[in-house]
């Protein structure tokens, strides 16, 4: 299972705790899931700590930028926080961010999981 993902109700957050080597479709598949649900009103928290994300291209980041782009821009006062081991993944994420044309208040990188639950908190 690519993704473990379940509501942290305490934290107001969807927790999305990847594993193992993922692949593009893996990650589409998860967002696809989790904008088309009735969670996507709360706060989303990528764990990706556990995962890598060495199988997944630039281009395939901005492939994944351009599908979250309009349900981004609905959701406001939502935030989306990744939280990310290694530099590949940190840049691919932030990346990912730019690309998305999210708002600085909506969406951030970080490689500590509290440090992102804080600034969730801070909403």
């Amino acid at each position: 299972m690519p993704f473990e993902s379940r509501v942290d109700e305490r934290n107001r957050v969807v927790l999305h705790i990847g594993h193992g080597a993922l692949s593009y479709e893996e990650v589409v598949d998860e967002v696809a899931a989790y904008c088309g649900s009735d969670n996507c009103t709360r706060h989303s928290l990528w764990d990706l700590r556990d995962a890598s994300l060495n199988r997944i291209t630039s281009d395939e980041v901005q492939q994944l930028a351009l599908r979250v782009v309009e349900h981004a821009r609905k959701r406001t006062g939502i935030k989306d926080v990744c939280v990310a081991r290694s530099g590949l993944d940190y840049g691919l994420c932030r990346m990912f961010g730019l690309l998305a044309d999210y708002d600085r208040e909506q969406f951030s990188v970080f490689h500590n999981g509290d440090e992102a639950l804080r600034w969730i908190a801070n909403s």
